[in-house]
């Protein structure tokens, strides 16, 4: 409580006071601020002062390295805090992805169902293990593991590892990949062969699973991390490699094996990648061929339309200024291939120009597609004044296949730029590939050239290629679009019929499936159609099953697709037409779109390779070495294409097939009830 008393007190004194003193009072608080000011002034002055002197000093005396030095640890200092908080914001988005976040099909948390999947495991000793790779996009993932009596520990542990990390290397986490072990099953190192044979679906790595070399974890490696590092000797007796395995833990200054353990754990791992585009939740399905990437079992137009146009950019960034191609690279183990082959630069040529065609905002593109369209004319030898071929100096032959693509691309081009400064030559291709056809339509598949094995112009003995025969056709039907003259008509039919003859649905060719389209724009002959059916037909369980990616199966669905509806358009019939598995045909078209991008470079793949840009958003093929080249680029692009194009109608089709499969249901079950009915009222 306050003093009121002696409050009352001093308001008395002060009140006392005299207006002399009053003033004499103020004058002094006065004084005092200005010899406050005055001493502040001073004292600023004097810091000016020193500072200057100061800054001569070190201008006369301190080196120009120096000065560098002063100003670059703000900006890292920057970049290290950005890099900081992104790995901060991507372990955020994972954490609530994989504590929170569910899956498809259920309810539980992907928490609850490593946690159900591990207790499943016989033996499990109550350990989870999470590994945490980080990378940015020029380098080697980072990969670290962690082991704890929860996943949460486990998952808290590894991101504090990978935090220290990002600081001492000053590393840009553009891509952070979670990998929680969610199956294990021990076996005895011998057996490892065994166990890859088990999985290899007739073509190597494919190996899904990850490799433990301790109970503990302490040393273990990713799926992506062996294959990677060629850490499985595929190519003979499919066993670890010890050399190349302690090649890699190196690295990572982790002690070498000097022997492998009698026994190893293969596991298995649900994975999860935050990187620029968003968060994904992986394929955890080991039988799968997706496993440990973020395909989707239904991918839509508009998604292989983004995967075609950085695999379109990889092969555009990829070009000289000659208009040479990069060919072709092994990013296993980093290295170019040391080759050159003129069919697969005319295969990438017509794949540019054909998603130019299709694609909007590609005009930018139009003078490099130019000058590989020059470089490929280049190759082009006249054999005479009516005849010439793509010549291929490197391999000293001539190979139809170059020619019959040179021609597809030279009319594509012409017909996309409206510039015809190539049609000529292709008109002369043509020629040249009639001048080799035999009495059966077919022509000779190789001839020499420049070298020292035959004259020029020379056929060279061999097996034929029957991939080579359907491409010729394609060829001629280009020619019938650009001439308008039913001479290259005739030829295309000519060979189409030795191929019907000669039975070559049995190869289930994508050359074959494209040479039908084109014929089939042309001509009615219902043998024609049925060829191109029986070339899925007849292999529709082959085309479907096939675990890998193999692109071409893609490409050779789609162009039959477009057949078959044009049959429809066309009332074209045959016994085979009409029996043809339509729903059977639909499900192979929706998996050989999905298996297609098991293929594709997205970020957690790519990542654990040497250089990840050789193969992020570029196709690869898996079973050898991850090889990326540019035909088996412009296979990715044109098959994506195709299956872009036909998407919507192809909904339409299984829409309006299973309607039909329903009424037929219908119907008969009806004429089944009347039989009945018609058979008990005899009874009566």
């Amino acid at each position: 409580m306050p003093d009121i008393e002696n409050f009352d007190n001093k308001e008395k004194t002060q009140g006392a006071m005299s207006l002399k003193e009053e003033y004499e009072e103020r004058q002094r608080r006065k004084r005092r601020r200005k010899r406050a000011v005055i001493i502040t002034v001073s004292a600023v002055v004097l810091v000016i002062a020193a500072l200057v002197i100061m800054s001569v000093l070190l201008e006369k005396n301190t080196p120009e390295a120096i000065e560098v030095t002063t100003t670059e640890p703000s900006t890292q200092d920057i970049d290290l805090l950005r890099y900081s908080q992104d790995l901060k914001v991507a372990a955020g988005k994972l954490e609530e992805l994989i504590f929170n976040g569910t899956g498809s099909g259920n309810d539980l948390s992907h928490e609850a169902k490593i946690t159900e999947s591990l207790k499943a495991v016989e033996g499990w000793n109550g350990s989870y293990t999470v590994f945490l790779s980080v990378a940015d996009t020029d380098v080697r993932a980072a990969v670290f593991h962690k082991s704890a009596p929860t996943l949460r520990e486990a998952f808290d542990a590894v991101f504090a590892d990978a935090s220290d990390y990002v600081t001492e290397k000053r590393l840009d986490p553009r891509y952070v990949r979670v990998d929680c072990v969610n199956g294990l099953k021990k076996i005895q190192t011998s057996d490892f062969a065994a166990e890859v044979e088990a999985g290899a679906d007739w073509y190597a790595q494919c190996f899904r699973y990850g490799v433990a070399f301790d109970d503990g974890f302490g040393v273990a490696l990713t799926e992506t991390e062996i294959n990677a590092n060629e850490i499985i000797d595929y190519a003979n007796d499919r066993q670890l490699r010890p050399a190349y395995l302690n090649r890699y833990l190196g690295t990572y200054g982790i002690e070498q094996f000097e022997t492998l353990p009698d026994e190893i754990t293969l596991f298995t791992c649900a994975g999860f990648i935050c990187e620029p585009s968003g968060c994904y939740e992986l394929s955890s399905d080991v039988e799968d061929g997706d496993y440990g990437t973020r395909v989707s079992a239904d991918p839509d137009a508009e998604e292989c339309l983004a995967c075609c146009k950085t695999a379109f950019e990889a092969l555009a960034d990829g070009m000289s200024d000659d208009g040479t191609f990069s060919y072709g690279v092994y990013p296993v183990i980093d290295t170019a291939i040391n080759s050159y082959d003129m069919m697969r630069h005319a295969e990438a040529l017509d794949a540019m120009i054909r998603y130019c065609s299709s694609v909007d905002g590609t005009a930018l593109y139009t003078d490099k597609i130019k000058a590989a369209a020059q470089k490929l004319a280049s190759a082009v030898v006249a054999k005479d004044a009516t005849a010439s071929y793509v010549a291929d100096r490197e391999s000293g032959e001539i190979n139809i296949g170059a020619c019959a693509m040179a021609i597809t691309a030279f009319v594509d081009y012409g017909k996309f730029t409206g510039d015809t400064q190539f049609d000529a030559a292709a008109s002369l291709l043509g020629a040249g590939l009639l001048a080799l056809r035999g009495s059966d339509g077919l022509c000779t598949q190789r001839l020499y050239y420049g070298s020292a094995g035959g004259d020029d112009f020379t056929a060279i003995p061999g097996d034929r290629n029957v991939s080579l025969d359907p491409a010729v056709v394609t060829a001629f039907c280009k020619l019938r679009e650009l001439t308008g003259d039913d001479v290259w008509l005739e030829a295309a039919e000519l060979a189409a019929d030795a191929l019907y003859t000669g039975e070559y649905w049995q190869y289930y060719d994508a050359a074959l499936a494209r040479a039908m389209n084109e014929l089939t724009k042309y001509s009615l002959k219902e043998k024609y159609y049925t060829l191109a059916l029986r070339n899925v037909g007849e292999n529709l369980t082959t085309i479907s099953g096939r675990r890998q990616s193999q692109v071409s199966f893609l490409s050779l669905v789609a162009d039959t697709f477009e057949v078959l509806r044009r049959a429809d358009d066309n009332n074209i019939h045959s016994e085979y037409i009409d029996a043809f598995d339509r729903e059977g045909f639909f499900t192979a078209i929706r998996t050989r779109a999905h298996r297609s991008l098991d293929g594709y470079g997205y970020p957690e793949i790519s990542m654990y390779f040497r250089t990840p840009s050789l193969v992020t958003g570029n196709y690869f093929v898996r079973n050898d070495m991850f090889r990326v080249r540019i035909d088996d680029t412009a296979h990715f692009i044109d098959s994506l294409l195709m299956y872009s194009a036909v998407y919507t109608d192809l909904d339409a089709e299984i829409i309006s097939n299973q309607a039909a499969a329903e009424e037929g249901t219908t119907a008969e079950q009806s004429e089944e009830g009347t039989t009945e009915a018609e058979t008990a009222e005899d009874r009566d």
